[in-house]
């Protein structure tokens, strides 16, 4: 592609990957909707919120950009510097069993991952600095660094230790650019090995003190399962101590970002899966409210309904600052423009910039914003594929033209032909395109498909389970006295990507042709409707 990518005037591809984290500038060209600065403020301030989203909506972009904008404040030595501390890896956490995680699961876990967040800072300074903060504690200020590391570090396996530490370190370095020379070559095992001997050296200041486990810290190991004890008392107390920890190395305070709770094995395909396992830690809201430490959750927005007064699983969301992304189509337009203007060093300010003159550009760019139903994700997908589809069709030219609208709509046409597919269940692309109806009501299903009233709203709830389509009203009944009849039930093809689909009868593939063979058998679970009641 770097013919292209130079004919377009882009040093490289915008829009070359899906995932934020594969994204080292992502905070040079992330677009700050109204609802970052909710976050922004309530992190950096160490104050707890909920950043509910869908997927690929930018939650973890969000993430990954208020990590980097804590640590660059940290860099130019701001006051009030909160320390940063990444949780998405839950694999400790889950190690009983979802039914079995409890709050001491989460606290051991940020308290780890405080404790090495301060080490990581720590190798990222000069020496001469890192002597500034490691020689300048006191006698009791080192005892409750020593204690905090005994306590929450040490008791962590070696090796899940450096496994861990490279983790940080890599994030570190996308926010703190090239420190060192170590770091510029990327030599992770050396720079974990100056964070063990940071763990070390400072143990050593009061290796002739007896400093057994603290009783809080006792409760929380001792009881896994945080069953037969009150543990919130004690997760408190612990929480509070590497707040006093990392204060003494001159932070405000820490910023949880939790994040990839619905990416485990366990979560994946579950909401309540997902709801489940943050429950034991929302659901304790004097652990949200602790001085100097504020929780920043971006969660899938399918739990937040089971979070609710009348979910299965209560959190006191009334007292939880929150708020749910929402893209505005202007939003979306920059987030293509910032991208084409960063990976252009400011030669290339719109797409428009890019197509030829006989194209509509911003037209072409609603249609995209469109299809990608408002998902920043899809929207970088559908852009990387009308640049591939372009190169594509001009692959045996010698000078690659500028984007042309063949090469827009054949873009557009792959992306929901292998978009769908990837969504939905065949059988389910099957009926919808059979039916080859935008808007229908229940007796148009018994029509097409020859099945009855109930097989009719059967195959109907499945198609709005998938979220294909949506009830959007009812249709006045037909062929009655307006006095009489019942109204049907009427329903809309809410995805745009089936939508183009039908309108240009795209074809999917011998698989996605519909055969009535899949009718036989079908019945209802129970008996049939009086009337058109859906």
């Amino acid at each position: 592609m770097s013919q292209l990518l130079r004919r377009l005037g882009l040093r490289a591809n915008p829009f070359a990957t899906l995932s934020a984290e594969l994204e080292p500038d992502i905070d040079q060209y992330f677009i700050r909707p109204p609802y970052y600065r909710y976050v922004n403020e309530r992190g950096l301030r160490c104050q707890t919120f909920i950043l509910f989203g869908e997927r690929g909506s930018g939650k973890s972009a969000t993430r990954l950009t208020l990590k980097n904008e804590g640590w660059k404040k940290i860099q130019n030595n701001s006051e009030n510097a909160a320390l940063p501390v990444t949780l998405d890896d839950y694999s400790e956490i889950l190690s009983r069993g979802i039914r079995n995680v409890a709050v001491g699961d989460f606290v051991r876990r940020v308290c780890f991952l405080t404790v090495e967040a301060v080490f990581v800072w720590l190798a990222a300074l000069s020496s001469s600095d890192r002597e500034v903060f490691v020689d300048g504690l006191d006698e009791d200020e080192t005892k409750l660094v020593v204690s905090v590391i005994r306590e929450f570090y040490l008791p962590v396996p070696e090796l899940a230790r450096r496994v861990s530490t490279r983790q940080a370190l890599e994030l570190l370095n996308q926010a703190w650019r090239l420190r060192t020379r170590l770091w510029a070559e990327h030599r992770w095992d050396a720079l974990i090995s100056v964070v063990a001997s940071i763990a070390s050296s400072i143990g050593r200041k009061v290796a002739d003190v007896d400093m057994p486990l603290e009783e809080h810290v006792g409760k929380l190991v001792g009881s896994p399962a945080g069953k037969g004890v009150d543990v919130s008392i004690f997760a408190r107390a612990s929480l509070q101590r590497v707040v006093d920890f990392v204060r003494l190395f001159g932070f405000n305070g820490i910023m949880v970002l939790v994040d990839k709770v619905d990416e485990t094995p366990s979560t994946d395909k579950s909401a309540q899966a997902t709801a489940e396992l943050l429950h034991p830690l929302l659901s304790n809201t004097q652990l949200l409210e602790i001085d100097g430490l504020g929780w920043v959750f971006f969660l899938w927005d399918k739990v937040n309904d089971l979070y609710s007064d009348n979910g299965p699983l209560t959190v006191r969301l009334d007292k939880i600052s929150n708020t749910t992304i929402r893209w505005e189509v202007s939003s979306l337009r920059a987030l293509i423009a910032q991208r084409l203007q960063y990976f252009s060093d400011g030669e290339v300010q719109s797409f428009s910039d890019i197509c030829d003159g006989h194209i509509d550009a911003e037209e072409a760019v609603e249609s995209m914003i469109s299809l990608a139903m408002s998902s920043p994700r899809e929207l970088v997908r559908i852009m990387d594929t009308v640049l591939r589809e372009h190169e594509q069709v001009h692959d045996d030219s010698n000078d690659t033209p500028l984007v042309s609208l063949a090469s827009i709509e054949g873009a557009l046409d792959r992306y929901v032909s292998e978009r769908v597919k990837e969504i939905y269940k065949p059988e389910i692309l099957r009926q919808v395109i059979r039916l080859n109806q935008m808007t229908f009501v229940n007796k148009d299903v018994q029509a097409r498909f020859r099945v009855n009233d109930s097989s009719a709203r059967n195959r109907i709830k499945k198609w709005e389970d998938s979220g294909v389509i949506v009830h959007t009203g009812s249709r006045r009944a037909e062929g009655v006295a307006t006095a009489g009849g019942k109204p049907a039930f009427q329903y809309t093809v809410i995805d745009q990507r089936v939508r183009r689909i039908l309108d240009r009868e795209i074809h999917l593939g011998e698989q996605f042709e519909f055969d009535f063979d899949e009718d036989e058998g079908e019945e209802s679970d129970g008996e049939e409707g009086e009337g058109e009641d859906n």
